[in-house]
């Protein structure tokens, strides 16, 4: 049997000796322990930022009149390199004022996190982009 590009200076058969291997393991382990660190760090953060945006939806959420209609909607953000079509549910309300015109509000990422409104307040779930009135639509 040739194994003519085995030869004696190869790494392959020189073994590596123990303390030399101790320490790579030991370095291994620091990296590892530190990749953890970040990963929790992170968890964290992100559920921090949930409970801001809950926050910040408790706020928005002041100030509906009770008639308005919450809606889910998916927002396209326009920008050409991202990957997304759409981005979202986000909660918009949706209502007509004393005059008749339709007013429109932000609401956030969480519609039913602290609605101080109607308890019965229906939730559309389209999942357009635009306002889009599926009654008057004809069916083909």
């Amino acid at each position: 049997m040739n194994l003519g590009f085995l030869n004696d200076d190869s790494i392959f058969l020189i073994p590596t000796p123990w303390p030399k291997l101790k320490k790579r393991i030991n370095k291994l382990l620091e990296r590892n322990a530190r990749f953890i660190v970040r990963v929790e760090r992170q968890k964290d953060k992100s559920a921090a930022k949930v409970q801001a945006e809950q926050r910040t939806s408790i706020n928005n959420s002041k100030n509906i009149p009770v008639k308005a209609t919450i809606r889910q909607e998916y927002i396209k953000c326009g920008k050409s390199d991202c990957p997304n079509v759409k981005h979202g549910p986000y909660f918009y309300a949706y209502w007509k004022d004393d005059k008749g015109k339709l007013r429109k509000k932000y609401i956030g990422k969480y519609a039913q996190v602290g609605m101080n409104t109607a308890k019965d307040r229906p939730i559309d779930k389209d999942h357009a982009s635009n306002y889009n009135i599926s009654n008057n639509s004809k069916e083909v």
